[in-house]
């Protein structure tokens, strides 16, 4: 798995690489961690206290370390939640986003 505990990473693209190499993710639920990170593929931390963060990612990667069957089926999920952030990806879904703006905007 993929430990990210960054406070300052506004999108995070190290996430994105480390589930297209089908690793799931420990991260705080800050910025691009709680954009592009589903529960399905990782543990997100909320960040609320120094204290609760600290035990919080100690029980993620714990967790993370000792169920094998969950890390196995969250690198699945990281693997294809990754292919839906690439370039082909992304740009098809803005032409369609731009495409029904302009048929809105004409009916």
């Amino acid at each position: 798995f993929f430990l990210f505990t960054s406070l300052r990473e506004s999108l995070g693209v190290q996430l994105l690489e480390s589930m297209a190499s089908a690793l799931p993710v420990v991260a705080l639920k800050v910025h691009g961690a709680a954009d592009f990170v589903p529960s399905q593929a990782g543990i997100l931390v909320p960040v609320i206290t120094s204290e609760q963060v600290i035990t919080d990612l100690a029980f993620a990667i714990d967790t993370m370390t000792s169920d094998a069957n969950m890390r196995a089926e969250m690198s699945k999920f990281a693997l294809a939640e990754a292919h839906n952030h690439t370039w082909d990806v992304r740009g098809k879904f803005i032409e369609s986003y731009y495409r029904r703006l302009t048929a809105e905007r004409k009916s």
